[in-house]
């Protein structure tokens, strides 16, 4: 069987075509990989914070008396990364922006809260501000946690 040209010349676009087409679909399928492994590298970098801070509760006000700082707990990651906070999914996203928003409002009340007398409403308010802020920081680590993938493809961990 005798291959004519315009049979080879179609031959050449079809496997043109095809090379083009498996060629995107792979760059697709790494585009995916990659953006799926930056998102668990946000979340396992928000999860390192979050779990570094200790309980926050009322014996933070005395700390903060003793060492007259306010900024007691790390926003070092939260602060790099707010411009990344969109990769995560949505409940996740709330929850690390609901708890940062708060602890960043606390602390720049904190000094406020140590001068008020021990019975000031006011402090008992912002005492009970604390409990808050626990249970918000503990939603932020559930959301991520809940959505954290494990490196089921560990070919592709390096991309």
């Amino acid at each position: 069987m005798q291959i004519t040209s315009e049979q080879a010349t179609l031959f050449v676009a079809l496997a043109t075509l095809f090379g083009a087409f498996i060629g995107s679909v792979v760059q697709v399928a790494l585009s995916y990989l990659e953006t799926k492994r930056q998102r668990n590298t946000l979340r396992r970098s928000f999860l390192a914070e979050l779990n570094s801070m200790p309980t926050i509760d009322e014996k933070m006000l005395a700390i903060i008396k003793v060492e007259g700082s306010h900024e007691l707990l790390p926003t070092m990651i939260y602060h790099s990364n707010n411009e990344e906070i969109g990769q995560l999914e949505p409940k996740e996203a709330e929850a690390v922006v609901r708890f940062y928003s708060y602890l960043i409002w606390y602390q720049s009340h904190a000094s406020k809260v140590v001068d008020l007398g021990e019975n000031d409403s006011l402090r008992e308010t912002y005492i009970g501000v604390l409990d808050e802020l626990e249970k918000s920081k503990n939603g932020a680590i559930e959301a991520l946690e809940e959505n954290l993938e494990s490196n089921a493809l560990p070919l592709f961990a390096s991309l």
